[in-house]
This record gives C-alpha cells, sequence and structure tokens, in this order.
C-alpha cells in the first residue's frame, strides 16, 4: 500500500504518495549514494536502520535518528517551503542538511532536511517527530 507523508501539527499533505521499502526485505534496493544523484526510483522512500549522519564526538548529530526515511527530493510536494535560516542551508554547493531542518509545512512547522550538495545523494529526510506516515485513501 502506498502512503503519504503527513505533518503532525495541522496534518497536511507533504508528499505523494510513495510506495515503501524497508531494509531488510527482499525487495529493497541498493540505495544509490552517487553524489548529486536520487537514491531511488521515483515514488519509492527507502527505510532504513543506519543513520544518515552520526556524531563520533561531541553533541549528536542532527540526522543521527533511526528509522530514518530516505526520499527522492520531487517526491515531496513543491507547497513544503525553505526555512529562512542560512544556517541549516549550509553547504558547498547546496544543503548538505546537516544542521537541522530546512524544510517546513505550509504551517511553518520544520519538518525534515533537504540534502542536495554536490557531494551527497539528491534527499529528503523527514523529521520523525514532525511527520508521520498515512495510507493512502483510495
Amino acid at each position: 500500500m502506498k502512503q503519504i507523508l503527513i505533518c503532525t501539527k495541522c496534518k497536511s499533505k507533504l508528499s505523494e504518495a510513495v510506495q515503501i521499502l524497508k531494509e531488510g526485505e527482499l525487495n529493497y534496493p541498493v540505495p544509490d549514494w552517487r553524489d548529486e544523484s536520487p537514491m531511488s526510483a521515483k515514488g519509492i522512500a527507502l527505510m532504513s536502520m543506519k543513520a544518515m549522519q552520526y556524531a563520533t564526538k561531541g553533541p549528536k548529530a542532527y540526522l543521527d535518528f533511526t528509522p530514518q526515511y530516505w526520499m527522492r527530493l520531487d517526491d515531496i510536494l513543491s507547497e513544503v517551503g525553505k526555512i529562512e535560516d542560512d544556517r541549516v542551508w549550509q553547504g558547498c554547493c547546496g544543503p548538505s542538511g546537516d544542521y537541522g531542518p530546512n524544510r517546513k509545512c505550509r504551517c511553518g512547522e520544520p519538518v525534515g532536511s533537504e540534502r542536495n550538495d554536490c557531494w551527497t545523494p539528491k534527499v529528503f529526510v523527514p523529521d520523525p517527530k514532525a511527520t508521520r506516515w498515512q495510507n493512502e485513501k483510495s
């Protein structure tokens, strides 16, 4: 069954309907880790038990949580805006996503991080505290 990502605060739809493939299942593809490429096919979100980022020392890194969902940027709705804070948009050629959520719901709630730098895949990682998955209604 396909699911959509929604904002837990206002219940707004944040994504197109996607099929979630879970790490460890037979149909789970090898994520595409190439720089500047989407990690999966359109309409597919990958659920991983590996964090995209982790701290080796010091404070916990923003993207150090599991499970983690990796979505294509073009599966996120255009209404999911950008947070107007240069600190969360740091990166070489685009946002690294390492400095906290940089995308927001139309209600203003920060909902996740876009990673779209020259040294990262193109991916959106939803914040598990601000989003939830909902079955698509037929």
